[in-house]
Parts: C-alpha cells; sequence; structure tokens
C-alpha cells in the first residue's frame, strides 16, 4: 500500500466563510452573552470558614480563608496597558464549547452556512463503524440538533467537504465506504442548508473513486477544485496515489477535469485546499507520498500552478490532514495538528500569503494530538472561529468541539468614586466563572481573552457593586473603568455563652469572615464576658453579603451565618454546648470462653464510622452528636455484629464496654501442584493473610504451614490472600480475594511454576594472582561436589534461584566460604575464588611435596624444565658415543596439553 497509512492520513478540509451577529462596544452597552461565550480553566476562591472535625484535640480555631488567587491560564499584569493595537497574528488561542450529541470520529466532514450561521458535521469513523449522522451547530445558541433527511449519503468518512456561500449549499465527494475492504467512491452529494436535506447528484463524468483529496470552493465563482487522494483498493495487490486536478460547478453540478499548464504538485494524499479571496487563487499545503511542508498557489484564470519560495518564520513539519482554513480577519491561513504517518502533532500555525511567513501561534492550551479532524471556519461577525471537532490521535479522542480565535487584550480600571483613588483588591467576575483582583494600581490586565460578549462584574467591601457587558473585538485592546461609591460599614457584636448554664465562655477563638474576606486581623478570642467586638465592619451594596462566624475551642465546635447590612449594628449571641467524650471498649468472646481485646474493631454512630478500637480494645472520641439518641454499631473480623440504641448525655463522659461473640472457623483445603503435572510439590509453604489486620494475637495465628501434599489452615470468617511457594519454584500468590464462611471447607489447588535453572562456572586461583588450582573440592548445599579442572574451572548446572553458598578446600590451602548472595533465574553467571596458602613446617600445610598438577597446572610452564633435561642428554649421549658405548634410549616428548575451558551453557 503506497504512500501514508489510511487510519493516519484522511481528512479534507472545507473552505468556510459565514457572517452575522451584531457587535456593540463601548461601556455599558448591555447585550446578552452568547452561552459559546467561555473563560477557561479559571480556579475559584472558597467563602467558608473551615469547621475542625470533632475529635479529641482537634484544632483551637478556625484557619482564616485565603484571598481569591490568580487564574492558571490567563495572562495578567496590574499595570495600565500602553502601546497600540497587538497583532492579531500572536494572539490565537484555544477554548472550548458544546460538543456534538454524537462524537464525530476520524475524517468527518464540517462546512458551514455564513448566513444561518451555523455548521453541518457529517460521517466519520468510530472504532471501525462508519457513520452517516448529520448534525447541525448553531453558533448563536452554541447547541447541536441532529437532522434526519429523507436520503442522505451512505456511511463513510475522508471524504471532500466544502461549502458554496451564495446558494448555502455544500457539496461532498468520495470518501471511504467500506471499512473491511477500504473501499472507495466518487458519488457527488449536495447539503442544502435552509432545507436540512441532502442530493445525490452523482454524474457519469466525475473524478475516479478515493479518499482522502484536497477540496475548496471560490465563493465568487461558485465552482469547487479537488486535488489528489488516494485509492487503497486501487487492485487486489496495489494502491494509487491521484495527482490529478477536477472543478466542480455548482450551476449544473457538474465535474469537469483541468490540465494545468507548466509544473504541478505531485501525487498527494491528505494535502489541504483553502481559497485565498486576497490574491484570489487557491493555496495547497502539505500532503504525504512522500509527506512535505510546501506551498502552492493555482490560479483559476490562468489554469497554472505556481511553486511558492520558502517561507521565513517557523516552518511546520511535512505532514498530511491537518486543519486548514482561510482566516478573513487575519488574512491568513491557519493550520493545526495532522500527521507525518508516524505521530500526530498538536501545533498551530498561521500563514500569511501577504509576507510569505509563518507564524506558529503560543496557546495557553490546546486540543489533543490529532489528524482527520473535522473543521470549519466560522466567520461570524465579533467571533470569527476556526471549529474542530474529532480525529485520529494517539489518545482517544471523544465528543468534542475547539474553537481556535483571535484573542483581544482587555484592561479593567477601579477607582473611589468618592475621591478617585485607584481601590485595589477589588474582585472583578469574568462571566460568572473567573474570579480575579485589583493590583494596588486599581489595574487587571488581560490578554488572550476570548473575542466574545464579556460580562465584569466587580465588587469590593465597602462599596456597591457594578456590572458592564460589551462585545471584545478580536485582536484589539480594550479598556473598561469602574468607579464603585462608598458605602456605610457595619458593627458586629459577638457574645459566647454555654449552653444550660448561660456562662460567659472566655478565651473562645473566633473568625468574622465576610464573602471569603477574614475581618479583625483573623482569629481572635472572646473576653473574660465573652464578648469580641468588630466595629467598621466594610459592607456592601447589593446587601446582604454573607458572613460566617466561625467557633473553635477545645471540644466545642459551631458556625453562624448571617446577614450584613450596610450601617447596621450586629448583636449575636452564640451559645455552645460541649461534646460529651466517649470511651468504648470492645472485647471478643472466643470458642474456648477466652475473651480477649479486639483490636480494629469498627465502631459507626448512626451509620457514620467514628473510630476503630486500638491494641488494647479501646475507643476514645468526642461524639459528633451530642444529646440524643443514637445507634452504635461494633463489628470485627471473626466475630458477630452488635448494633444497639445509646442514650447520649449533654456533655460530660461516657464509659462503656461491649462484648463480641466469635464465629465459627472455616478451614482452607489447599493441595500444591508442580504447574502442568499431578506431582505434588512437597515442603511447599502456604500462607495465608487477611485484608485487615489481625482482630487479636490470642484469636489466631496467621503463618507459614509445612505439608506434604497438603495444607489444612483454620482461619476467622474473613477475607483472605493465599500464598504458596517452595524452593526451586516461582512464588504462587491469589490474585483475588477469597472469602471464607463459618463452619466453610474450601479445597484449593494451587500450581507452582518450576524456576528455570542457572549455571554457575566458579574459578579458583591462588592468592596474589596466583596460578589456577586444580583439583579444589567445591561444596554446595543440595548441589553436588565437584572438583575443578587443571584450568581452575568448576561448573555447576541447573542451580535454583535464590542464595547459595559455596565452600572451597584443597591441601596446602586455607579453606574459604563463598556466599552469593542472589542466584539470577536462567543463564550463566562466573564466580571468581582465590585459596591463601598454609605457612610450611609443623602446625602449617606439611607441603613439602607438590602435586606435580599443582607444581606445573599448565603444562606450557614445563618446556624450560624439558629443555635443561634436554641438554644434558644430549651432552650424556655424546659422551657414551666418544666411550662407544650404546646410549639408553630418550624418553619419550610430552606435548604440552592446552589449557582446558569451562564449559558454556
Amino acid at each position: 500500500m503506497a504512500g501514508v497509512p489510511r487510519s493516519a492520513i484522511g481528512v479534507s478540509l472545507a473552505l468556510l466563510m459565514v457572517g452575522g451577529l451584531l457587535v456593540l462596544s463601548g461601556p455599558g452597552a448591555a447585550v446578552q452573552a452568547p452561552s459559546s461565550a467561555v473563560f477557561r480553566n479559571v480556579a475559584e476562591s472558597s467563602t467558608e470558614c473551615p469547621v475542625p472535625t470533632p475529635e479529641v484535640g482537634s484544632g483551637s480555631g478556625c484557619a482564616a480563608v485565603a484571598a481569591p488567587g490568580s487564574p492558571t491560564s490567563l495572562e495578567r499584569s496590574n499595570v495600565p496597558l500602553t502601546g497600540g493595537t497587538p497583532t492579531a497574528t500572536r494572539n490565537l488561542d484555544w477554548g472550548t464549547v458544546v460538543p456534538p450529541t454524537i462524537a464525530a470520529g476520524s475524517g468527518a466532514g464540517f462546512s458551514a452556512d455564513a448566513i444561518g450561521e451555523q455548521a453541518v458535521l457529517f460521517g466519520g469513523d468510530s472504532g471501525g463503524t462508519l457513520s452517516a449522522t448529520t448534525q447541525v451547530y448553531n453558533e448563536s445558541t452554541d447547541s447541536w440538533a441532529t437532522v434526519s433527511p429523507v436520503s442522505a449519503p451512505s456511511p463513510r468518512a475522508d471524504f471532500a467537504f466544502a461549502s458554496d456561500d451564495a446558494d448555502r449549499s455544500a457539496v461532498l465527494y468520495g470518501g471511504l465506504v467500506t471499512d473491511s475492504t477500504l473501499r472507495v467512491d466518487n458519488s457527488t452529494w449536495i447539503y442544502n442548508f435552509p432545507a436540512e436535506s441532502w442530493a445525490n447528484v452523482t454524474t457519469a463524468l466525475a473524478p475516479p473513486a478515493r479518499e482522502d483529496a484536497a477540496f475548496a470552493v471560490d465563493p465568487t465563482a461558485g465552482f469547487g477544485l479537488l486535488y489528489g487522494g488516494w485509492n487503497p483498493s486501487y487492485s487486489a495487490t496495489s494502491s494509487l496515489t491521484y495527482s490529478d486536478l477536477w472543478k466542480f460547478s455548482f450551476a449544473g453540478d457538474t465535474w469537469s477535469e483541468l490540465s494545468p499548464t507548466g509544473p504541478a504538485p505531485g501525487a498527494l494524499q491528505g494535502a489541504m485546499f483553502a481559497w485565498d479571496p486576497t490574491t484570489g487563487t487557491f493555496l495547497l499545503y502539505g500532503g504525504c507520498y512522500p509527506c512535505t511542508s510546501t506551498l502552492w498557489s493555482y490560479n483559476a484564470t490562468t489554469n497554472a500552478w505556481t511553486l511558492l519560495p520558502p517561507a521565513s518564520g517557523t516552518v511546520p513539519s511535512a505532514r498530511a490532514d491537518g486543519a486548514w482554513a482561510w482566516d478573513p480577519v487575519d488574512a491568513a491561513a491557519v493550520l493545526f495538528g495532522g500527521t507525518n504517518g508516524v505521530s500526530e502533532f498538536n501545533d498551530s500555525f498561521e500563514y500569511l500569503p501577504g509576507t510569505n511567513a509563518w507564524i506558529e501561534q503560543a496557546t495557553s492550551v490546546a486540543p489533543t494530538e490529532r489528524s482527520n479532524s473535522a473543521a470549519a471556519w466560522l466567520d461570524v461577525p465579533g467571533n470569527e472561529t476556526l471549529v474542530l471537532s474529532g480525529g485520529n490521535g494517539p489518545s482517544t479522542i471523544g465528543a468534542d468541539l475547539w474553537r481556535l480565535a483571535p484573542t483581544a487584550n482587555l484592561s479593567v480600571f477601579v477607582e473611589n468614586a468618592q475621591n478617585s483613588q485607584p481601590l485595589g483588591a477589588a474582585r472583578v467576575l469574568v462571566d460568572g466563572t473567573s474570579l480575579l483582583s485589583t493590583g494596588s494600581s486599581g489595574y487587571l490586565n488581560l490578554t488572550q481573552v476570548d473575542p466574545v460578549a464579556t460580562v465584569l462584574n466587580v465588587s469590593r467591601l465597602g462599596f456597591a457593586d457594578q456590572q458592564n457587558a460589551f462585545w471584545l473585538t478580536p485582536a484589539s485592546s480594550t479598556s473598561v473603568s469602574f468607579a464603585l461609591a462608598p458605602v456605610a460599614p457595619a458593627v458586629v457584636d459577638v457574645e459566647v455563652v454555654e449552653n444550660g448554664t448561660g456562662a460567659p465562655l472566655a478565651g473562645v477563638g473566633i473568625n468574622l469572615t465576610v464573602e471569603g474576606v477574614v475581618i479583625g486581623g483573623g482569629n481572635l478570642s472572646t473576653d473574660t464576658e465573652g464578648f469580641v467586638n468588630y466595629s467598621a465592619v466594610p459592607s456592601a451594596i447589593p446587601a446582604p453579603l454573607a458572613v460566617i462566624v466561625c467557633v473553635s475551642p477545645e471540644n466545642y465546635t459551631e458556625s453562624l451565618n448571617f446577614s450584613l447590612l450596610p450601617g447596621s449594628v450586629h448583636d449575636l449571641v452564640i451559645v455552645l454546648t460541649e461534646y460529651p467524650q466517649l470511651h468504648f471498649q470492645v472485647t471478643g468472646l472466643l470458642a474456648s470462653l477466652a475473651v480477649v481485646p479486639l483490636v480494629n474493631a469498627n465502631v459507626t454512630e448512626n451509620g457514620s464510622l467514628i473510630g476503630r478500637t486500638s491494641a488494647t480494645g479501646w475507643l476514645n472520641v468526642t461524639s459528633a452528636d451530642p444529646m440524643g439518641n443514637v445507634t452504635l454499631t461494633l463489628s470485627a473480623q471473626g466475630f458477630s455484629t452488635l448494633s444497639q440504641p445509646l442514650v447520649l448525655p449533654r456533655s460530660g463522659i461516657l464509659v462503656r464496654t461491649f462484648q463480641l461473640v466469635g464465629l465459627p472457623y472455616g478451614r482452607f483445603q489447599i493441595t500444591v501442584f508442580a504447574a502442568g503435572t499431578t506431582s505434588e510439590v512437597l515442603g511447599s509453604n502456604v500462607t495465608a493473610t487477611s485484608d485487615t489486620a489481625v482482630t487479636s494475637v490470642a484469636v489466631h495465628t496467621i503463618g507459614p504451614t509445612h505439608l506434604i501434599g497438603g495444607a489444612s489452615l483454620s482461619l476467622p470468617p474473613g477475607y483472605y490472600w493465599l500464598n504458596a511457594s517452595a524452593y526451586g519454584y516461582h512464588g504462587n500468590n491469589s490474585t483475588s480475594l477469597r472469602a471464607l464462611r463459618s463452619n466453610q471447607v474450601i479445597s484449593l489447588v494451587m500450581n507452582l511454576t518450576l524456576e528455570p535453572g542457572t549455571n554457575i562456572s566458579l574459578r579458583v586461583r591462588a592468592a596474589g594472582d596466583g596460578p589456577p588450582l586444580s583439583g579444589v573440592k567445591v561444596v554446595s548445599t543440595g548441589i553436588p561436589a565437584n572438583l575443578t579442572s587443571r584450568s581452575g574451572w568448576a561448573n555447576f548446572s541447573n542451580v535454583h534461584f535464590g542464595p547459595a553458598q559455596f565452600n572451597e578446600s584443597l591441601s596446602g590451602y586455607e579453606n574459604n566460604t563463598t556466599l552469593v548472595l542472589s542466584v539470577p533465574y536462567g543463564g550463566t553467571v562466573d564466580y571468581f575464588v582465590t585459596l591463601t596458602p598454609l605457612p610450611p613446617g609443623p602446625g602449617g600445610s606439611g607441603n613439602l611435596t607438590v602435586p606435580f598438577g599443582q607444581l606445573f597446572p599448565n603444562l606450557g610452564m614445563i618446556w624450560p624444565y624439558l629443555v635443561v633435561l634436554g641438554v644434558t642428554v644430549a651432552g650424556a649421549l655424546v659422551y657414551l658415543l666418544a666411550l662407544q658405548v650404546a646410549p639408553a634410549p630418550p624418553p619419550e616428548n610430552r606435548a604440552a596439553a592446552p589449557e582446558e575451558e569451562r564449559f558454556d551453557f
């Protein structure tokens, strides 16, 4: 199959130009923001005063509430904006809007209707299933509708799809129609936006069947151009990638093949077409066969291609099947994503034909890496947007809809209407979701703001709120000022008394929090009369404001919400009741009638867990339900559950002892076999481990049980993991909990897999880089003893995984013990050992006689001695000949034995 695989390449983009919404500007221009306006990923601040949990020794004061934080996805600086209008090509950013009802999948088509401010999404391939669903996106309402026309194209993907603004229709050609056989067709369909209907306009004269072709429309002349593409099932053994150019005329719905003069692009699949109204030409970018990043321009008037010279800036890498559309706001072609057949991309670029330059867009967020996405340019004034959905990528792509648009700069200034002084720490709520704050200079400056309807709510304690709604123009800088009028402060007096006695409580920690701002410096304490006074508490309009009084002395917890009115005096009385202290002991009655403390027994109060017993069986807590009837439930593994009603006192200490009855044990009957055989593994080790802590050491012991053919483990009812192990075998751990009930016998078979043996070669030398030692006895537990060869090697095969200890001994040398800490699974391992000679003489080695093999461990070392002997014998022969005496026959020469090699496994 030629070119890039179909799964990685294949969606043609439409050039879409639509128009529509009224743009309002200036402070106070009240317009209703469309639901598509979103402000991305902005953290919210908490306005709640945290309350400690009712436990003994829990905190003595409420934590202060932090001021609102900065958003993570917006750039901002609290200084006035300076300079002129920013360049739009440096201010594109991605955001998300409402996704389609049905996921687009890969290779779907998107085409837009300028007048209707809508776009139609058709087809796609989702996990090998082709779709014929028609869905319409409405930009003004940010909503989707599924269309059910009388007739429609068959399910397909990777087709050509683009719209003609003049008659509000879109043309669809070809595509993949059978996923299993990769069959493509050459049918042509027209979608009518107002009628929401499809019409089959297939003619005999049409481009050959294909998918992944480039296609774009010149709306001023009423025709579209189709270039390239490929047929993966052109024949039984090969595919075909095209380099032809076809023209589709909307007047008559006819196709005709063009024959341009001069040079032309080669055969390409996944190339991308866009209509450039500034030059009246078609821009062809990228494509594969092989993959390229070149740009071609086609002029329909001269019927000629022009290869554009290399562009300046950051040129995108070679790719196919990206999103490619004309942006009339920037007079540029927009590119997103694509693939080179190996990897998908998620970078964003603009190409400016006027300067022949590429500009990469540094967006704050972006869709995941993908190709074969459905994309369309939605040309709504004030909200010009490239919309993109679905595609194919390394990660799963569900139903989504992304929008890429030129961003805007927004400067917000807040001042005191009474004296014109800047107001820092004024809270600015953007579109109801993004909470920001002005700096000390009174400014909040934002960049990369979506160019959509924007609503600002500005508030500050001690001042009346204000709101402003307006449209942000793409690639513009807008300044908005707010003058907040001061309002009268309030007074809050808090008195804390004890429930029942009414006595004042001194030293009670109190936080007063007004709309998330801690008043009075944080945690204050009541005086000896139980009072805390807050004067000049800043209020605001509109009233009332949410106020939280948070109280947290030892053994108390209380909070109070009330409404703060400007210029008012609030007298608050907080009545505190000390929570009762609960001291519970839980014991267990065993079958032997022995009573033991239960460890980690669960204690719940009205269904909520309040704690677990300690090693002594006791639980000491502060109740969360003072005064009243509660249901106490106690449970422990291996014991019956106990539930009973309990009346909690108003305060004080409540001590109770509870006893749970032990349940009869169950039993695991386990047999261990060697995997794949019927042979039992003798001497196996079987262990049962509870999923919770052992209830009590006196109840049972969970540990190893040695078996000969089988093991029986009697255990309390509960859930257990089982493990079997044996020397020379891989351990077998159960992957799931086994439930064991009272009086239940569970028979299990566990299989152990024999470990692959390891080959060990051990070489022994004399200490101090001495010669190899032969005849050394090497002994290891469970392994037959061996003697080293003349080259000093001792070989052991099939040694099992785990620790192994070797002992080496030889007459005349000190014994040596070598500890091998870990023998690996399989393979060959070499170890090297040295033996130290014993000293000569009494008490020493007495090694006056050295074995020949030790004197000459390598026979090559004997030749000097043989030469001396030969010279002596020769002299004797000469002497005997001189005496004419028959000499004795010379000794037979010995050839030097080669050094013995160690075994290779």
